[in-house]
Formats: structure tokens, C-alpha cells, sequence
């Protein structure tokens, strides 16, 4: 045992835990979510006061954000460990944590992309799980320029870089999420790096990650387009109206085979293996026949890659959970939720992220071990 080292009770669990689910799926599906009662884990959030100097946030996830995942908690019957960042950290140096199994993250909308992984490489650094991913996944993807680079690498499209001095791009700020700072124009007094690529006039649409306990892979959910009333392709699902979250209309659709094969390579890319989100535009000038969007996958042609989040928000009426919603027999997760639901009393959605994000955790532990 690792005395008090937090988040896992020892590495042979966690080993142990992988090859009994492993051999549960083959005998029995329903087993696998029942496996992980008992654990307790740590939900690390941020607190709203916290002044470190080099900890700035544009944006702090709540109660609204803490809560769902405390009833994900319960809902699995696990045991909740509820801690900010800066006391998981000191705890974690000086050896008082509790006795835990698995750490979620919920700091998120830090200023610098290197603050990001601050909760999972303490993980690392005490040899636990961190939920959705660990620190490498997190940069890689966080870091625009960086997973630019490697959707490229993969094939994804993604519309061209500009100069500065050119009027009607879309600047997005390095390292923020949520829209935040995304404007039509490189910001003058910008001191922010960012990317500014040439606007595609479209929709845009966003496409969640899961890890699939059945098959033991990352797979996707249906995809999420965001269309404004009168459908005009010049319009940007921005940060105004993120906040004001209406406005706008939430259709289901699906991408290409094509499409999702690099999505898939693209997570794996970055090193996602929980859950996370692909965000994308697809290019569309003729408003009055959007909805043959509606109709067949999306041709791969047409989806230009924005970003990769590699810890998305997870709360009530967001997309990811609306992409749960629509899953249909046939799609990839379709069959692992409909167990989840049969297995768990009172299922929610982010009780089957937390519980796909486990197992996910675990394998992902026990490989790291065999290697």
C-alpha cells in the first residue's frame, strides 16, 4: 500500500480492477458498472477566493457544474471527497488525504494553459487516476496552435491561417475555452496569442467522446449543430451567446465515416481516453436547404476542425448531455448506456460519463503499469 498518497488505495487495484472487468464483460455486462461501488473519489474544485498569482481564471465552474457531479458520485454509490485545488495539493505533499480511488478535475477555464494541469499531474505525481484525462492530454488539446498542428497531421480540414492585418477572420484566443475572446478581427490590443484562421460561413456543430466500457475504445456520440433562427450561415455560436443560452435551436446529426475516423484518431492523438468534445464548422451557404444536413452523415468535405476539448463542462442542458439524449440503436454507445440505465437505479448522464470515465481511468492505469 501507498500510505495516505491519495486517490487510489494501491496500484495492484487498480490492475486487479481492469482484468475483473475484462472478464466480467464476457460473462455478464450488467457486472461491469457494479464494479466500481464503494470507491471513493475526489471532486477538485476551484475556489472562487483562490489569489495565486500565476492561477488566474476567466471562468470557474460552480455549484451548478459541483453538484451533478456529486449525485454522479452517490448514484454509483460511491463516496464523495470534496476539495479545492490549492488543500488537494497541500494534502497531497504532506501525506493527509484519505484513503481514495479516483480523482475527478474540475478545474477548468485557467488563463494559462499550464495551470490546466495542475490537479492531474499532482495525480500523476502520486501514481492515481485523474478524470477526464491526465496533463498531457490536457495541454495537447487545450493548446490550440498545438492540436492544430496535430488535426493536421491526422487530415483534418481546418480553414487557412491569416495575417493579422486581414479584415473578416476569426480570432480565438491560445488557451481559452467557451468562445471566450472569439471575435471576427485580430484584436488590436490583444495580449493573448491566438489563432486566426479565415471564417467558414456555416454552422457550427460539436461531436462528444466517450470511452466505451463494452468495447473498451473511445467511441462518439451523435453530433450537436447549433442553428440560429433565421439560419444565417454568417452567424458564430460565440461567448454572448453561450451566456445568454437560447436563441438558438439544437438539431442531432451525424458525421461521416470518414469523419469520425479521424475524430477517433485525433483523441487518441492527444491522449484522451475519459470523455471529451471535437468542435467543428460545417461549411454551409444555402440557409434555405440546411436541412439535407439533417438527412445523411455530413461528407467530410464539408467539416472544418475548430478545437479539441479535452475537459469539457458537464451540467445540466449542456450538448454533451443533449448527445446522450438522441442515442438511437445502432450508434456506438447506444448499447453500453442501455445497460448502464438497466444496472443503475435512478441513471443519469453524467452518472454514465463518471462511471465510462472510471473504467477508462483504470485501463488506462493498468497498460501504463504493464508498460
Amino acid at each position: 500500500k501507498f500510505p495516505a498518497c491519495g486517490i487510489i488505495i494501491s496500484k495492484r487495484r487498480i490492475i486487479l480492477n481492469y482484468r475483473e472487468v475484462h472478464v466480467m464483460k464476457a460473462n455478464n455486462k450488467e457486472l461491469i458498472f457494479n464494479s466500481l461501488e464503494d470507491a471513493t473519489i475526489a471532486l477538485v474544485y476551484i475556489f472562487e477566493k483562490e489569489e495565486a498569482p500565476g492561477f488566474g481564471h476567466y471562468d470557474i465552474w460552480k455549484s451548478d457544474v459541483i453538484a451533478e457531479w456529486m449525485l454522479a458520485v452517490q448514484e454509483l454509490h460511491c463516496m464523495p471527497y470534496i476539495i479545492d485545488v490549492r488543500s488537494f495539493i497541500s494534502k497531497a505533499m504532506d501525506h493527509s488525504l484519505p484513503e481514495l480511488d479516483y480523482v475527478v478535475n474540475l478545474n477548468a477555464g485557467a488563463k494559462e494553459v499550464s495551470a490546466l494541469g495542475l490537479v492531474p499531474i499532482i495525480a500523476s505525481f502520486l501514481g492515481v487516476p485523474c478524470i477526464p484525462c491526465d496533463t498531457l492530454a490536457n495541454l495537447a488539446a487545450e493548446h490550440k496552435k498545438m492540436a492544430n498542428l496535430i488535426a493536421k497531421a491526422i487530415g483534418l480540414k481546418m480553414s487557412e491561417n491569416l495575417d493579422h492585418s486581414v479584415v473578416g477572420g476569426v480570432y480565438r484566443p491560445l488557451n481559452y475555452g467557451s468562445s471566450k475572446g472569439m471575435r471576427r478581427q485580430w484584436p488590436d490590443d490583444s495580449e493573448v496569442d491566438g489563432v486566426y484562421q479565415k471564417f467558414v460561413p456555416g454552422y457550427d456543430i460539436t461531436t462528444p467522446i466517450l470511452y466505451n466500457p463494452l468495447t473498451e475504445k473511445i467511441d462518439l456520440l451523435p453530433t450537436v449543430m447549433y442553428c440560429p433562427p433565421d439560419l444565417d450561415p454568417n452567424w458564430m455560436f460565440d461567448a454572448q451567446v453561450k451566456a445568454r443560452r437560447g436563441g438558438y435551436t439544437k438539431k442531432i446529426l451525424y458525421v461521416d465515416e470518414e469523419t469520425q475516423k479521424k475524430y477517433l484518431q485525433m483523441a487518441e492523438a492527444t491522449g484522451i481516453y475519459g470523455f471529451g468534445r471535437i468542435d467543428a464548422r460545417i461549411k454551409w451557404v444555402c440557409s434555405s436547404e440546411w436541412s439535407e444536413l439533417l438527412e445523411a452523415p455530413v461528407s467530410y468535405e464539408k467539416i472544418y476542425f475548430l478545437e479539441i476539448n479535452a475537459t469539457p463542462t458537464i451540467k445540466p442542458r449542456i450538448n454533451f448531455l443533449d448527445a446522450i439524449d438522441n442515442l438511437k440503436e445502432g450508434d456506438a454507445l447506444f448499447e453500453a448506456y442501455e445497460v448502464y440505465r438497466k444496472t443503475i437505479e435512478n441513471a443519469t448522464h453524467t452518472g454514465f460519463l463518471l462511471a465510462c470515465s472510471m473504467l477508462a481511468a483504470s485501463k488506462a492505469r493498468h497498460y501504463e503499469k504493464m508498460d
